[in-house]
């Protein structure tokens, strides 16, 4: 099975450090991909560990595994999509704990196949998440948890992160003749706009509260007075391709393009204390994209202006040099990490039988 890395999705930036403009595939499937169980999918709540999840565990190495899980999940589940079967998988949380005896990445999988098959999380799984989070201080982001517990809302493709947009606009739009620019705008917004997409690395530059008009109802709550909207304002910064920090001569430097502006209306229930969010702090975004507009190219004004509607915020933490919460001597000493998501597993660790193949993925 193919899978994104965690950081698959960091490709923003660096798309346009270097000015990509490959070819890139068509970010949307013409029907949305329909998940089915194989049979680990099936197996998986019998296995100790999906049970170690829904029951806080006691036995200090299993609480370390079972955070390791939780938190993974928790990473990924703004980052489902419709496209098709492949995730972004989170696996260095849990890859400290891979052996022959326990096949961490793939237990990791079949959680996260179960998730998208089912619609949500278990709230058992939350439940456990609080109680390692105050018991032994796990970095397990609740606000991800939550909002995966209470039903995942897919984007269309993840495939259509903010690089790749703007790559396909300047392809699309910005290279048509000066004839042809209009219908290609049009054709631009007929098919990238009103989708959900989900964006990470977003700098925070503010957040500001509108007070509904005096008398505004709510259309769908029976005439209850409207709640106020939240405006989150983000800002990405933007490097000109012929730019090196390093190499440039201090004297004849280009100034510096200026930056993306994105206008994010932040849906009436958030998962994140929007109150304690921090200007400069990075933060991932899922919203439904519903304008794009390009700069005039004047000083001072962006280059880009683009709105979501009723997006969530979570924070955005970088995960790439990090080694594990749990370790290989907490998998040794769990009970819950063996085989047993394949039919031999259990018997392997009963010493039964032959070496379970699955442990050799």
């Amino acid at each position: 099975m193919k899978t994104y890395g965690p950081h698959a999705l960091a490709l923003c930036l660096a798309l346009l450090a270097n000015g990509a403009r490959a070819a890139e595939p068509e970010p949307f499937a013409s029907k949305p991909h329909v998940w089915r169980e194989d049979e680990k999918d099936k197996r998986f709540w019998n296995t100790r560990l999906a049970k170690v999840l829904s029951l806080a565990p006691t036995n200090a190495a299993c609480e370390r595994v079972a955070a390791s899980y939780l938190m993974a999940l928790a990473e990924a589940a703004p980052f489902f999509h419709k496209k098709d079967d492949r995730l972004v998988i989170f696996e260095g949380m849990v890859a400290p704990l891979e052996s022959p005896q326990f096949a961490a990445r793939d237990f990791l999988v079949h959680l996260l196949h179960r998730v998208a098959i089912d619609g949500k999380a278990p709230e058992a799984w939350l439940a456990t998440a609080r109680k390692l989070k105050e018991r032994i201080k796990a970095p397990i982001d609740l606000a991800r948890l939550a909002y995966a517990v209470d039903g995942i809302q897919p984007v269309d493709s993840v495939e259509l992160s903010l690089a790749a947009l703007l790559s396909r606009y300047e392809a699309e739009v910005h290279l048509a003749p000066s004839l042809a620019q209009a219908s290609a705008l049009e054709r631009f917004e007929d098919r990238y706009l009103d989708r959900d997409v989900v964006w990470s690395g977003l700098m925070l530059a503010d957040i500001r509260k509108e007070e509904p008009k005096k008398g505004a109802k709510r259309a769908s709550a029976g005439g209850e007075a409207a709640r106020p909207a939240y405006l989150a304002t983000f800002l990405v910064p933007l490097r000109s391709s012929s730019e090196s920090e390093s190499d440039a001569p201090p004297f004849f430097q280009a100034p510096k393009p200026p930056p993306i502006r994105l206008r994010a209306r932040l849906a009436t229930e958030q998962y994140l204390d929007i109150k304690a969010t921090v200007r400069s702090a990075r933060y991932v975004v899922h919203g439904r994209l519903w304008g794009f507009k390009a700069g005039g190219g004047k000083a001072g004004v962006p280059s880009f202006d683009i709105d979501l509607r009723e997006a969530f915020l979570f924070d955005d933490r970088d995960w790439s040099h990090y080694e594990g919460f749990a370790s290989a001597e907490d998998a040794a000493a769990c009970d819950a990490c063996r085989n047993d998501l394949s039919p031999l597993g259990l018997k392997e660790a009963q010493g039964v039988g032959n070496r379970d193949g699955f442990s050799h993925p």
